[in-house]
C-alpha cells in the first residue's frame, strides 16, 4: 500500500510552538527517503490552517478539519495516511477522517 505522508506543522493549531516544527524536521531528516527506500511509494501533503490564529481551541479545530479531509482523501485513494504532527490534539482530525468511510 502506498503512503500519504501528511505534515501537520502545528501544536494546538499554533505554528509558533517548538513542537510544531517536528514534522518538518522529520522530513528534512529523511523520513520520506526512508520509506521509499523500502519500495513504498510516498506522496506528501501539508495541512494549512487556512485562517488566522485566534485562540488555541479554534485554531486546533481548523487544523483538524483540514486534516480530516486530507486523511479521508488519502484513504479513498487507497493510501495509508501517515501523519507527522507536533501534538496529540490532531488525533481527532485523524479519527474524523477515518469515520464513515464506504
Amino acid at each position: 500500500m502506498d503512503i500519504c505522508l501528511i505534515q501537520v506543522p502545528y501544536t494546538m493549531g499554533d505554528e509558533r510552538q517548538d513542537t510544531s516544527k517536528g514534522s518538518e524536521r522529520l522530513v528534512q531528516a529523511g523520513a520520506t527517503k526512508l520509506v521509499t527506500s523500502k519500495g513504498v511509494a510516498v506522496t506528501g501533503e501539508r495541512v494549512d490552517r487556512c485562517e488566522p490564529f485566534r485562540d488555541s481551541g479554534n485554531a486546533s479545530l481548523a487544523v483538524c478539519k483540514r486534516l480530516a479531509l486530507i486523511v479521508r482523501q488519502a484513504i479513498e485513494a487507497e493510501q495509508f495516511p501517515l501523519v507527522l504532527a507536533g501534538g496529540c490534539d490532531v488525533s481527532k482530525g485523524i479519527l474524523s477522517g477515518c469515520i464513515n468511510l464506504p
